[in-house]
């Protein structure tokens, strides 16, 4: 017998399953230079999201993600980036904390990064939440390489 309490859902992802809701899961990233940058620089200010600093936690709805990316990523915020890098294929703005977390918004940091980085984020961060039954409220840590 153990003490452990499980979570179990059919709510994320294609089948149910069960998780530890004591369990903090991790999301890394690897190979994303532009998007670690920007997640290593808010993390080293804030300790937001980062392993030894406080939890993010998932968003309520795909709604509350594209306000929070409004609020991030709008023309007042592209325009305090300036112009994108030199050499930048298909420059796109980068928030963090994520726009799908309940951190996300206004007061996330922003960065120019390529698309390709930020599409490739925004399908690892959707696999990691369906791998690790992520739900609405949920914590979770982040770390980069």
């Amino acid at each position: 017998y153990t003490d452990i309490v499980l979570r179990c859902d059919n709510a994320v992802g294609a089948f149910p399953g069960c998780v530890n809701p004591d369990y903090t899961p991790t999301l890394t990233f690897t190979g994303l230079s532009y998007i670690n940058m920007n997640i290593g620089n808010h993390q080293s200010n804030t300790g937001v999201g980062a392993t030894w600093g406080t939890p993010l936690h998932r968003g309520e709805s795909p709604l509350a993600a594209v306000a929070n990316r409004d609020a991030a990523c709008n023309t007042n915020r592209d325009e305090a980036l300036g112009e994108p890098p030199d050499g930048m294929v298909d420059p796109s703005c980068d928030e963090y904390p994520f726009a799908s977390s309940v951190e996300g918004g206004g007061a996330a940091s922003v960065l120019w990064v390529p698309l390709a980085e930020n599409l490739s984020q925004g399908g690892q961060t959707s696999t990691f939440y369906q791998n690790n039954r992520v739900m609405p409220g949920d914590a979770f840590f982040v770390d980069y390489t």
